[in-house]
């Protein structure tokens, strides 16, 4: 069970407010890879839904500081790609590999 958060009308899966930290949680992500890595040709829907998520709550976790924004993985493979997306769009964006 997760109970969302919404902070400047983005929702996210989680809140700290001990760290003002705004959390994303994303399992099951592997198996939109192949044994390489690399996104399954089919999958480029979802890769843009999961960018723009990325970019809503990116622009919505403000300011930074005080705010703070926390992508948490479950699985290597989704941890490996998104986080190199996610870093060089957003630098002051932490992503976790959590399994």
């Amino acid at each position: 069970f997760i109970m969302e958060w919404m902070f400047n009308g983005v929702v996210f899966d989680g809140f700290d407010s001990s760290q003002c930290l705004l959390k994303e949680a994303k399992a099951r992500y592997d198996q939109f890879f192949d044994q390489f890595g690399r996104p399954k040709l089919w999958w480029s829907e979802g890769r843009n839904a999961f960018f723009a998520e990325a970019v809503a709550q990116s622009l919505a976790a403000q300011p930074r500081p005080p705010v703070r924004l926390r992508w948490h993985f479950m699985e290597p493979s989704s941890y490996r790609f998104f986080s190199g997306m996610i870093h060089a769009a957003f630098p002051d964006v932490e992503v976790v590999f959590q399994p």
